[in-house]
C-alpha cells in the first residue's frame, strides 16, 4: 500500500542521508589524520573544525567539541588525541543529529 511504500522511501532517504554525512566528515578527518601517527590532536581538531561549515561546527559543539569526543573514546579524556575508532563513534551520533536536524 501507499503508506508502507512511503515509509520505506522515508527510511531509505534517512539511511542515505546518514551515510552522506559520514562520508563528508570522514574525508576531512582522513585528510588531517594522515599527517599524524595516532589521530587528531587538539590543534588538528581545531583545523578540522575550521574546515567545516558553521552548521556542522554547531553540532560538534553540541557534542562537546574536542573534549566531548575524547569522553566518547575508549581511552577517555586521559588521552590527548582522537583516533579513527573514536571519530567513528562520534560520527554515528553526529550524522543522526544532522539528519534529524537536532
Amino acid at each position: 500500500n501507499i503508506s508502507s511504500k512511503s515509509h520505506h522511501i522515508k527510511d531509505k532517504y534517512y539511511d542515505i542521508s546518514l551515510q552522506q554525512q559520514r562520508n563528508i566528515l570522514w574525508k576531512v578527518f582522513d585528510r588531517l589524520e594522515r599527517s599524524s601517527s595516532r589521530g587528531l590532536t587538539k590543534q588538528m581538531y581545531e583545523e578540522f573544525y575550521g574546515l567545516l561549515p558553521v552548521e556542522h561546527q554547531q553540532r560538534f559543539e553540541r557534542l562537546g567539541g574536542f573534549q566531548g569526543l575524547l569522553q566518547m573514546s575508549h581511552g577517555g579524556a586521559s588521552r590527548s588525541y582522537i583516533d579513527a575508532d573514536d571519530f567513528e563513534k562520534a560520527l554515528d551520533i553526529y550524522a543522526q543529529m544532522h539528519v534529524e536536524n537536532c
